[in-house]
């Protein structure tokens, strides 16, 4: 087969991997608060009586978002950065598993998380510490704002996304730094199907995937699965999993990364409107 071509197929089924990381863990948030857990209808009532509006929170958090951008482009080389990144992650673990369960063992299961992200790194530990922090913070979050909130969110990214992939290249320079120091801020789908106990190098992986195309969707289906229902949620995830296709077939005509979060909120903000 020719080189090219089998390339090609590696990337696509690696984005195809990724595409289904991204449904399960979606799925996973819409039906979190319906599971019968501990204190969970504590939290989402507590939440509610405590939401604060778009106007007391979006300008703070903004910043705080292209502050952590930022600070993440200017360290995107640094080799100490990468167990803090691990550690931050199994603290986003840490705060919501604790609510559910007794903090020592939450605090166990985190420090295992890390340490074996740390020092058994793979593509599997990799892949589920981000994931675990990913859906952490997003269950922290998703219930203590509007669901129009996060669909505002998700158009002002979908927009700084096609700035800093098409126009500036910064979101691929912060993704490629943070690769080549081993920082767990992507998801990574190994070129050969059955190597994924392989530590993740550039030259090993198929295809990647930045954390915050699942954390971003992640938040809006959660809220709206908390706010109106999970019917409602599950058509909303149909116009993620469009969006998700749709970024599929671009991504096997452009070999370099591709802004994901665009497709993704239309398809999110079609489906959250033709339910309303």
């Amino acid at each position: 087969m020719d080189q090219k071509v089998q390339d090609s197929l590696e990337r696509l089924r690696g984005f195809f991997i990724l595409e289904c990381f991204s449904i399960f863990t979606w799925l996973a948030g819409i039906i979190f608060f319906y599971l019968p857990l501990p204190h969970a209808q504590k939290t989402i009532t507590q939440s509610f009586g405590n939401r604060p509006t778009f106007l007391e929170n979006a300008p703070v958090l903004l910043f705080s978002v292209l502050f952590a951008l930022g600070l993440m482009y200017l360290v995107r080389r640094k080799r100490l950065v990468a167990p803090a990144v691990s550690i931050l992650l199994g603290f986003m673990v840490y705060g919501t598993l604790s609510v559910f369960i007794e903090p020592l063992v939450a605090f166990l299961v985190c420090v295992l998380l890390v340490y074996v992200e740390r020092a058994y790194r793979s593509f599997i530990t990799n892949n589920l510490l981000v994931l675990s922090g990913v859906f952490a913070a997003a269950m922290s979050f998703a219930v203590f704002y509007q669901a129009d909130f996060f669909l505002t969110l998700l158009g002002i990214f979908a927009v700084y996304d096609i700035f800093g992939v098409l126009f500036t290249n910064v979101i691929p320079k912060v993704a490629r730094g943070f690769m080549n120091i081993g920082a767990p801020l992507l998801l990574y789908v190994p070129k050969k199907i059955f190597r994924w106990r392989d530590t993740p190098e550039p030259e090993s992986i198929a295809s990647a995937m930045g954390s915050g195309d699942i954390f971003l969707p992640l938040l809006f289906l959660t809220a709206v699965s908390v706010q109106f229902g999970i019917l409602r949620a599950l058509w909303c995830l149909f116009g993620a999993i469009f969006g998700g296709f749709v970024n599929l077939f671009f991504a096997t005509k452009r070999k370099s990364g591709i802004p994901a979060i665009p497709f993704l909120a239309c398809g999110l903000a079609i489906a959250y409107l033709l339910t309303r």
